[in-house]
């Protein structure tokens, strides 16, 4: 549940973040009433107008473009031979806040030349959730998994679609007991995705 005050800065939501209930507040702009909770249908600010006992959402309209070492989230969704589209959704902003974003990028991973075994597994698959550094902007967004903090946050199955769960260095589906590998920030598996 939302709170606000008088005088504090306004609070920002998420798609599908429960707002108030309907015996509170009628929904306004960007909300929508689902089982006697008022929903968030965007990224925004709340609005509550206490005279008329409405409560809407301001989307964020205004443009952000990202820059050469932003950090962004996005499901990596066609690939092959190290080359990926990454559907990106999120850009990181002020460190923790979330902006919604709906561009593509292309992803670039190279395997590692020191490895004794030359198939080596791709540190990413279709399906996974990545969380990428921005190194290169103009006609197409360019992403690097480079860094610790980046990597697949989570991941699925490739053969059950199962999602999977780190054990070790690796990961574990607990369907049908297969393991993979991944390029994996230390917090795989604690990100949440949320909304519709």
């Amino acid at each position: 549940m939302v709170e606000d005050s008088k005088g504090s800065p306004p609070q920002f939501v998420l798609p599908g973040e429960t707002l108030a209930t309907s015996e509170e507040f009628v929904p306004g702009r960007n909300v929508s009433e689902e089982d006697g909770e008022l929903i968030s249908l965007v990224c925004g600010t709340i609005r509550k107008d206490d005279d008329n006992l409405e409560i809407s959402v301001d989307s964020r309209k205004k443009k952000i473009i990202p820059r050469v070492g932003d950090t962004v989230f996005g499901q990596v969704i066609k690939g092959d031979r190290g080359r990926y589209t990454v559907a990106v959704g999120a850009l990181v902003v002020d460190h923790n806040s979330l902006f919604e974003l709906n561009v593509q990028g292309n992803l670039r991973v190279f395997s590692d030349r020191n490895s004794p075994d030359q198939r080596s597994p791709p540190p990413v698959r279709v399906g996974d959730y990545v969380r990428a550094k921005v190194f290169r902007t103009g006609m197409s967004l360019e992403l690097s998994l480079r860094g610790n903090e980046f990597g697949t946050v989570i991941a699925f199955c490739s053969r059950c679609r199962t999602r999977l769960v780190k054990k070790n260095n690796s990961l574990i589906c607990t369907n049908c007991d297969n393991e993979e590998i991944r390029k994996m920030p230390s917090d795989y598996g604690d990100i949440i995705i949320g909304g519709k």
